[in-house]
């Protein structure tokens, strides 16, 4: 492997925050045009946008890339919203493939809330679990020799085996001491650091299964039932889908409430 780039999207970050879906989605298609040609440009370009970019770049791009034009290139992608632009680019880099990373929503919300149930929590599954139907949509539309899907928890059960597979799928050749790398990254304590991508190997990430209280579970099953469904994920509290009177009942929606410059119509 030549080069790994962490998180290019980082550098369109503040379209982002914005949001700036149009802006955002161009800028990051930039970036990756820009890194799979074996330049730093668009990189450079974007530098004066945060003020932390600057040592970001330092600590994740200040090598050259594309040492060797016959080595992969390898990114790390978070933030990418597959969109039209970005299916379409993707399909156009018939050189490029896709390793779609997923976990159990309910891992996934688990490690991003308190025990508590948190204000507006009943909005955030729908939300995470609607990007990762838009993306299972986009990714399978792509040639089966252009995509492979991982969960986390087969990762986690068996990385050295998973990580074989992935290495053949991309063509990079397996390193001599690629079963020791793996070992290390499985074992020594997790950090901070997400760029080091470090786990501990007794790490359980079936662990929301005890932190997540039945009614939190229950929340995030209803609205990421479909997405749970189509990932072989299964589910442990709800059987189906929300009912209206339960959508009603849960959201109190109140027509005098609600600005008067739309029109609602609410059974």
């Amino acid at each position: 492997m030549d080069e790994y780039y962490y998180e290019p999207l980082f550098f369109a970050n503040e379209a982002l925050k914005l949001n700036l879906q149009k802006q955002f989605s161009r800028l990051s298609l930039f970036l990756l045009e820009s890194l799979f040609n074996c330049s730093l440009h668009a990189v450079d370009v974007l530098l004066p946008l945060a003020s932390r970019n600057s040592e970001w770049k330092d600590a994740i791009y200040n090598f050259p890339p594309c040492n060797d034009s016959n080595m992969p290139q390898v990114a790390k992608v978070i933030r990418l919203q597959l969109d039209h632009h970005a299916l379409a680019w993707l399909r156009s880099r018939e050189d490029i493939k896709v390793v779609h990373w997923l976990r159990d929503p309910r891992g996934i919300i688990n490690s991003r809330m308190p025990t508590s149930l948190l204000n507006g929590f009943q909005v955030d599954p729908w939300v995470l679990c609607n990007h990762i139907g838009h993306d299972i949509l986009a990714i399978d539309s792509l040639p089966p020799n252009r995509r492979r899907r991982v969960r986390y928890e087969e990762f986690m059960s068996n990385p050295i085996q998973v990580m074989r597979d992935l290495y053949r799928f991309l063509g990079i050749p397996w390193p001599s001491d690629g079963d020791k790398r793996i070992l290390a990254c499985c074992v020594e304590p997790s950090s901070l650091n997400h760029t080091k991508n470090t786990n501990v190997s007794t790490f359980d990430p079936n662990h929301w299964k005890r932190d997540l209280g039945e009614k939190e579970m229950s929340i995030i099953e209803r609205d990421c039932g479909a997405v749970m469904d189509a990932l072989g994920y299964q589910r442990l509290v709800v059987t189906g889908p929300q009912r209206v009177e339960e959508v009603d009942e849960a959201f109190k929606l109140d027509p005098n409430e609600l600005p008067t410059n739309v029109s609602y119509s609410i059974a």
